[in-house]
Protein backbone atom coordinates (compact mmCIF):
# COMPACT_ATOMS: atom_id res chain seq x y z
CA UNK A 1 0.00 0.00 0.00
CA UNK A 2 1.44 3.35 -0.98
CA UNK A 3 1.44 6.30 1.37
CA UNK A 4 -0.27 9.40 0.01
CA UNK A 5 -0.21 12.85 1.54
CA UNK A 6 -3.35 14.96 1.75
CA UNK A 7 -1.75 17.53 -0.60
CA UNK A 8 -1.16 14.80 -3.19
CA UNK A 9 -4.67 13.38 -2.80
CA UNK A 10 -6.37 16.74 -3.32
CA UNK A 11 -4.81 17.16 -6.77
CA UNK A 12 -7.10 16.76 -9.79
CA UNK A 13 -6.89 13.21 -11.20
CA UNK A 14 -6.81 14.69 -14.73
CA UNK A 15 -4.51 17.73 -14.64
CA UNK A 16 -2.69 17.24 -11.30
CA UNK A 17 -3.47 20.81 -10.14
CA UNK A 18 -4.61 21.31 -6.51
CA UNK A 19 -8.39 21.17 -6.17
CA UNK A 20 -10.64 23.65 -4.38
CA UNK A 21 -12.27 22.19 -1.22
CA UNK A 22 -16.05 22.22 -1.65
CA UNK A 23 -17.16 20.26 1.41
CA UNK A 24 -16.39 17.75 4.13
CA UNK A 25 -18.58 15.04 5.63
CA UNK A 26 -17.82 13.10 8.82
CA UNK A 27 -18.50 9.37 8.75
CA UNK A 28 -19.67 7.02 11.51
CA UNK A 29 -16.32 5.22 11.59
CA UNK A 30 -14.49 8.46 12.39
CA UNK A 31 -13.19 9.06 8.90
CA UNK A 32 -13.90 12.18 6.84
CA UNK A 33 -14.87 12.52 3.21
CA UNK A 34 -13.43 15.63 1.56
CA UNK A 35 -14.77 16.84 -1.81
CA UNK A 36 -12.63 18.84 -4.23
CA UNK A 37 -13.35 20.59 -7.51
CA UNK A 38 -10.86 21.41 -10.28
CA UNK A 39 -10.22 25.13 -10.81
CA UNK A 40 -7.90 24.75 -13.84
CA UNK A 41 -9.91 26.19 -16.76
CA UNK A 42 -7.81 24.15 -19.24
CA UNK A 43 -8.86 20.86 -17.61
CA UNK A 44 -11.81 18.70 -18.75
CA UNK A 45 -12.91 18.45 -15.10
CA UNK A 46 -12.91 22.24 -14.61
CA UNK A 47 -15.83 23.32 -12.42
CA UNK A 48 -17.53 19.92 -12.81
CA UNK A 49 -18.51 17.18 -10.38
CA UNK A 50 -16.12 16.95 -7.43
CA UNK A 51 -13.84 14.03 -6.63
CA UNK A 52 -13.58 12.65 -3.13
CA UNK A 53 -10.71 11.94 -0.75
CA UNK A 54 -11.31 9.78 2.32
CA UNK A 55 -9.15 10.48 5.36
CA UNK A 56 -9.37 7.64 7.88
CA UNK A 57 -9.56 8.21 11.63
CA UNK A 58 -5.82 7.47 11.96
CA UNK A 59 -5.02 10.18 9.37
CA UNK A 60 -4.14 7.86 6.47
CA UNK A 61 -5.56 8.52 3.03
CA UNK A 62 -7.67 5.78 1.45
CA UNK A 63 -6.44 4.80 -2.00
CA UNK A 64 -8.95 5.09 -4.86
CA UNK A 65 -10.41 1.80 -6.07
CA UNK A 66 -9.60 0.81 -9.64
CA UNK A 67 -12.57 -0.74 -11.39
CA UNK A 68 -13.72 -1.72 -14.84
CA UNK A 69 -15.78 0.72 -16.83
CA UNK A 70 -19.50 0.28 -16.22
CA UNK A 71 -20.21 0.54 -19.94
CA UNK A 72 -17.72 -1.62 -21.87
CA UNK A 73 -16.57 -0.57 -25.33
CA UNK A 74 -19.02 -1.59 -28.03
CA UNK A 75 -17.34 -3.28 -31.00
CA UNK A 76 -17.59 -1.50 -34.35
CA UNK A 77 -20.04 -3.47 -36.50
CA UNK A 78 -20.38 -0.87 -39.27
CA UNK A 79 -18.95 -3.10 -42.01
CA UNK A 80 -21.11 -6.09 -41.07
CA UNK A 81 -24.27 -3.98 -40.89
CA UNK A 82 -23.51 -2.34 -44.25
CA UNK A 83 -22.97 -5.77 -45.86
CA UNK A 84 -26.30 -7.00 -44.48
CA UNK A 85 -28.07 -3.90 -45.83
CA UNK A 86 -26.42 -4.32 -49.24
CA UNK A 87 -27.49 -8.01 -49.35
CA UNK A 88 -31.08 -7.06 -48.47
CA UNK A 89 -31.17 -4.35 -51.14
CA UNK A 90 -29.69 -6.72 -53.74
CA UNK A 91 -32.20 -9.42 -52.77
CA UNK A 92 -35.11 -6.98 -52.99
CA UNK A 93 -33.96 -5.59 -56.31
CA UNK A 94 -33.52 -9.12 -57.66
CA UNK A 95 -37.04 -10.08 -56.53
CA UNK A 96 -38.57 -6.99 -58.17
CA UNK A 97 -37.16 -7.86 -61.60
CA UNK A 98 -38.62 -11.35 -61.79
Amino acid sequence: MTSTTFDDARRCPRCEQPGLPVGTTSQRDGSKIHRFQCQNNRCRWFDSAPWIVQVRRDGTIAQPDKHDKFFPTIPDLTAEVQEAIDRDIARQMGNGRQ
